[in-house]
């Protein structure tokens, strides 16, 4: 009776704690508290000397961290839930400690795109976490140096954060700005290139060429400023144009635009005209994205694009002399 007693009294406690947590963790439901209850329940009663049961007790534990390693949360069980009368539970604290290690595990890694080819490594980041979530993670050089406005001061953060995740070596800290707003680093060890948008950043690197990515929430916001960056023959290939479950205007629109947007990232020049030194010349279907062959002063780059849920995102690869 009171072994049952006990059991219902920890099944609902583990309930109540798994609906208190699941909204610091995202991917903590009430199944993961049964599953916690599960082997610490057969650990605590092993614990009481039924060598049976105690074996199935460590079974039991081995499941569950190998269940947590495949879930992404590598949490020690030995270590907060040992074997014995005295610790064979999770207490308030051990399950806070447990749902806070694995709020940090899923905020690290929002990934909402990774793109990979030689030599280039593209990331796309779903803003997610306030500016205060990076400042543990980055340089105080690089924290002190940060802009005072929020939102600016979050796309700072985010930019830099993600360089050191695509290339853990990458020297944020000799990052300059050229007078163009462009960022650099001036022995040119990386060549790489940031955006932002509402609610996502993008970061692209290289260690041998040239680069430049935009990524832009597909929106009116491209169609209604148009004729700043389309010429008449570059609309009517774009009217033209199949995009499969992506027809609207507004996609149109937005594709050219940070198509156009891109490349004037990986040309590293000023005093470009979008229309005049940035024409598109054709954009062709490869698999579930887009080539892009621009004319001009782009001539000649490696351009592609894409629609990853609500965005639309671009990249463009130029040669550099001397480099392979």
């Amino acid at each position: 009776m009171r072994v049952g007693l006990g059991v219902l009294f920890r099944h609902a406690q583990v309930e109540y704690m798994g609906q208190q947590y699941v909204s610091l963790v995202r991917d903590l439901e009430i199944l993961d508290g049964v599953v916690f209850f599960g082997i610490q329940f057969c650990i605590h009663i092993g614990g009481k000397g039924l060598s049976q049961v105690n074996v199935v007790g460590i079974g039991a534990q081995a499941f569950g961290t190998v269940w947590a390693d495949l879930d992404g949360a590598l949490f020690n069980f030995l270590e907060d839930a040992r074997v014995g009368e005295d610790h064979g539970r999770v207490s308030v604290t051990s399950w806070c400690r447990i749902s806070e290690r694995k709020k940090d595990l899923d905020r690290n890694m929002p990934v909402f795109f990774q793109h990979t080819e030689s030599n280039l490594h593209l990331l796309v980041w779903e803003m997610q976490e306030p500016a205060t979530f990076f400042e543990a993670s980055l340089p105080p050089s690089i924290v002190k140096s940060a802009p005072r406005h929020p939102d600016r001061r979050r796309q700072f953060f985010t930019g830099r954060f993600l360089l050191k995740t695509l290339m853990p070596d990458f020297p944020i800290d000799d990052i300059i700005l050229a007078d163009s707003g462009r960022p650099f680093l001036s022995d040119e060890t990386y060549q790489f290139s940031i955006s932002h948008t509402i609610h996502f950043a993008s970061v692209v690197v290289s260690q041998t060429k040239a680069v430049g990515i935009d990524v832009e929430v597909v929106s009116e916001r491209a169609r209604r400023v148009r004729r700043k960056y389309l010429g008449e023959d570059e609309e009517l290939l774009l009217k033209n144009l199949s995009l499969p479950d992506h027809s609207s205007d507004d996609h149109h629109y937005t594709l050219a635009w940070s198509i156009k947007e891109a490349a004037f990232k990986a040309m590293h020049q000023t005093g470009v005209d979008f229309i005049r030194d940035l024409p598109i010349e054709r954009i062709d279907p490869i698999e579930d994205s887009w080539t892009v062959k621009i004319g001009g002063k782009a001539r000649g780059m490696q351009i592609n694009a894409r629609f990853v849920g609500p965005v639309c995102l671009a990249w463009a690869v130029r040669e550099v002399e001397g480099r392979k």
